[in-house]
């Protein structure tokens, strides 16, 4: 488990010899695509889109326990988020409203996020909705700014 320390800095992946952050193998992912990619290229970023993955849902799992009980609440805030930055089809809103199961939210995830890119925009659109949230709370900005110091 990662503690707050850990997750200040970006989680670096290995690929052609170079520690990329999820980012930058969504970029490469992305230009790649539009060139024939070997098969080993693509069964290594496959790989390390699994790697991605699973420390996402580590890093996540003791938050969406702890908030089961204002789940309600959340999604609501999360629709509204979504609603404000005109991202109708936002998987993060998909995603929160499955059922309370930690497995169902984690095979759910594994089965639908299957590119970096994919990742990647989900991790956006969380950091997104995390950004509304704070700065729609100035106590909870607070608490944000000193996490980040």
């Amino acid at each position: 488990h990662h503690n707050i320390q850990q997750l200040k800095q970006p989680i670096l992946y290995h690929f052609n010899n170079a520690d990329c952050s999820l980012e930058a193998l969504q970029q490469l992912e992305k230009s790649l695509s539009n060139i024939n990619l070997s098969s080993k290229q693509h069964e290594e970023l496959m790989i390390l889109m699994n790697y991605a993955q699973a420390d996402f849902l580590d890093i996540v799992e003791h938050f969406l326990l702890g908030v089961l009980s204002i789940k309600t609440i959340l999604i609501d805030l999360i629709e509204e988020s979504c609603k404000l930055r005109d991202n109708k089809n936002c998987y993060f809103l998909k995603w929160s409203q499955l059922g309370e199961s930690s497995d169902t939210v984690r095979t759910t995830f594994k089965r639908d996020i299957v590119t970096l890119n994919e990742l990647f925009t989900f991790c956006s659109d969380l950091v997104n909705f995390l950004s509304d949230l704070a700065s729609s709370c100035p106590h909870a900005l607070e608490n944000l700014k000193k996490l980040t110091k």
